[in-house]
């Protein structure tokens, strides 16, 4: 029985450690995906309804993301290991959401035609 606590204890330990690693990447992949589709922005018409349509999505994202972030302050205030996987999974849904946002808002920009402006 204390060996199989001491696993436990264990799987605990490296599921923690997994979802770190996760929350780091999202984060990255994140910054990332929004710098760059705030890049993309400025080659386009601004009053598009598209492109309007799309910077929403992008509010919709960092809102999604802002939420995952405060999730995951929540997790490590709770008392045991398991409410605190199951607080960083509902975090690591949302950050997912949030990256699905963006890349759906940068695909939905692709489709328009960038402004053509000339330059001397």
């Amino acid at each position: 029985l204390d060996a199989a606590n001491e696993l436990l204890k264990q799987a605990n330990i490296k599921k923690l450690a997994a979802c770190e690693l996760l929350a780091y990447n999202n984060r990255m992949e994140f910054k990332l995906l929004k710098s760059s589709f705030m890049g993309m922005l400025g080659n386009y018409d601004q009053n598009d309804s598209t492109v309007i349509r799309a910077k929403s999505m992008l509010l919709s994202a960092v809102r999604s993301y802002r939420f995952a972030v405060e999730l995951r302050e929540e997790a490590y205030a709770q008392r045991s290991i398991a409410s605190i996987l199951a607080n960083l999974h509902n975090a690591e849904e949302r950050e997912s959401m949030a990256i699905i946002n963006i890349v759906q808002a940068m695909n939905m920009v692709d489709k328009v035609a960038p402004q053509v402006v000339a330059v001397r």
